[in-house]
């Protein structure tokens, strides 16, 4: 549940940041898949 909650906070943060925060939200999502990668 980790996860979807992660995800579920920046989908979160777009709706409230609006369009400055989709380079933000790219990084942070390029981050957890490296990190869920390495976990397996």
């Amino acid at each position: 549940a980790i996860r979807e909650e992660q995800q579920e906070a920046l989908n979160v943060a777009l709706v409230v940041g609006g369009s400055i925060v989709i380079p933000h939200l790219r990084r942070a999502y390029e981050l957890l898949q490296e990190i869920y990668a390495t976990n397996k």
